[in-house]
Parts: structure tokens; sequence; C-alpha cells
């Protein structure tokens, strides 16, 4: 098979668009708007069918990642430029059972997903566990550009581990495994995602955003590295037991108000004192110094790398993880 690139929808004109806004929608163009909304009925081209064949799976998915790549060459290049609509569905579609079960082609380019955990609705559960050595990596924000910047900085999968705390969408222009507070329909839907997704694929990229939504709905709530280093985007919870508490969180699952899910997605470290206190944030609750010590010696965790935001608590338990921002060049100064 040919691996040339899929040409993107915008190149279709004249009476060829004409023919495929008649065509039969796809199951995936039926799926996508939940049964809320039309399909364009746009049939994908022979080269993206192909590329959907499972066995064709890892071949499809380098030259999508190498399509991408284009953007460090030219910023102003968008992800509907390289890729058409139904591609970016059919990855959405491909990923969802490997995330569940963490094993298969994605398991093989993300290492950062090495072990399986029993017991729970899924075989992975909701902590995703590796050994050392492995980076983390916080709250990248579509920043598609930075976060290769940053990866020249660390490496690259497959050559290093990396475990990722979420806040993928949102801010930045190119938002397209460990779930961020970003990954929550309320919030993306205000801060960026959704309107980046009409803006970029039309009526369509409703249906779009419902199966991201989806997607995130399975990704895992914490990390473990050599049950030494737990990881999460936002902090502990006053109802987080134990590990087997992240453990035994089934999936898919979708944070409410309050909560163990939304404060392991909010909350936040604090100087203010050693107990529990609402958040400033408005949502879950700050935890103090002294919180941070008793979890660690009830679970035998010796250090908490959580993204969501810098920490300014001085607490040597809680470390913020890497962040494209940090390899971002620096704002010129306002003279």
């Amino acid at each position: 098979m040919s691996d040339a690139p899929a040409q993107p929808p915008a190149e279709v004109e004249g009476e060829k668009k004409e023919e495929k806004k008649d065509a039969p929608p796809t199951d995936a163009d039926k799926s996508k708007m939940d049964g809320n909304t039309k399909s364009d009925g746009a049939e994908p081209s022979e080269k993206v069918k192909e590329r959907e064949c499972p066995e064709n799976m890892r071949v499809w998915i380098d030259d999508c990642i190498r399509r991408l790549e284009t953007i460090l060459l030219n910023p102003n290049t968008f992800v509907m430029h390289l890729m058409h609509m139904n591609e970016v569905i059919a990855i959405l579609h491909a990923i969802t059972p490997i995330i569940m079960d963490g094993t298969g082609v994605w398991c093989a380019r993300n290492p950062a997903i090495t072990k399986k955990a029993e017991g729970t609705g899924s075989e992975e559960g909701s902590l995703a566990e590796c050994e050392a050595p492995c980076k983390v990596v916080g709250d990248i924000h579509g920043q598609f550009v930075h976060m290769h910047m940053l990866f020249d900085m660390i490496g690259r999968v497959p050559q290093e581990r990396m475990l990722f705390l979420g806040d993928y969408v949102d801010r930045g222009p190119h938002s397209t495994e460990v779930r961020g507070n970003h990954e929550t329909p309320a919030v993306n839907k205000i801060y960026g995602f959704y309107a980046e997704l009409i803006n970029k694929f039309g009526y369509p990229g409703i249906g779009m955003w419902y199966d991201f939504q989806s997607v995130f709905n399975r990704l895992p709530l914490a990390g473990l590295i050599s049950k030494k280093v737990l990881c999460m985007h936002g902090g502990l919870s006053p109802e987080l037991a134990s590990l087997d508490t992240i453990r035994s969180i089934v999936r898919p699952c979708e944070p409410l108000d309050k909560g163990l899910l939304i404060d392991l997605l909010w909350s936040d470290p604090t100087n203010k004192g050693d107990g529990w206190f609402h958040s400033i944030r408005g949502i879950s609750y700050m935890f103090g110094k002294q919180i941070v010590a008793q979890f660690c010696e009830k679970t035998g965790v010796d250090l908490i790398i959580r993204a969501h935001q810098k920490d300014y608590n001085n607490n040597n338990n809680v470390a913020a993880a890497a962040s494209p921002a940090q390899a971002a060049p620096a704002s010129p100064t306002p003279a």
C-alpha cells in the first residue's frame, strides 16, 4: 500500500464535492453526532479507508505523525490542512479500546502504560503503573510546537518512557495518558476546544467534540512510577484512602461537581495550613503539608508529581511536572 498522505477535504471541489454530499454516511459519521445532528455525509478517500484497516494501523499512524510534524516547519498550518476529518475520527475510535485494556500498538508506542491492574472495570484500571526511569509531562494545552521543543530537551518516545498528566486541549492553537481537568466537557466547551473544532472542521466538528469526550472519559486518572511516585493532574482528596481507591475507579467515567474524581483533577497544595481548605478556585480543595506527609506515610509514596499549576508551597514531597511552557521562548518584556 502507498503511504502517501491522504488529500484533505479542502481539495475536493466542484462536481466531486456534490457527489460526496449525496453519498450515504459512514458508520463513524453516524455515531459522531450522538443522535442529535446530521453528518455531512462525506465518504473518506480510498487512501483513508485503506489506513483504517487494523493490519495497516501502525503504518497509518506513523504517516499521520509525519504529516503533523510539518506543523513544526510552519506553525500556521493546522490539522485540517493535513488530515481528513474521518482520519481524526478513525484515530479516536481506534484508540478507545486500546486505552481501556492497556495493550496493543498504542502501548508499544507509549511505554508509560506497561502494567495491567487487576480487579477493576478495565484491565488497566484508573491507575497507570510503570517503572522508572520515566519523564513526566503536564499541561500541553495545544502547544504542539512548544511540546516538540520540550521533547528536544528531554527526549522522545519510544527512546524515553513518558507519562502525560493531562490538559492536552484548550488555549493553544493545536489541541488536537492521565486525564486533566480540561479533559472534561464542562471545561473544554468553554475554554476553546469546542470552538476550535467547529472553526476548523465546520458543523461536523460538534460530533467530533463528542468523540473526544468519549476518549477523555476513558483516560486513567493517575499514574504510579515504581510504586513510589504518584502522578496526577490535580492533587489529593479526602476520599483518597489508598492507591487501591484509584485502581477501583471504573472507566469510562465523567467527573461531576465534587468527589474523588474532581479532586484528582482540581485540588491544589497550599501553605495556608496543615489540613484541608476550600479551594480559591471554587471547586475541590487545597491541602497542607501534613495531609501530604500522612498520605505518603500511609501509602509508601515518596513523591507526588502534579501539573495544573506551578507549586509555590515549598513542599519536598510535591513537585510540578515539566511543561511545554517551560520550553517556550520567553515573551518580550513590555516597554
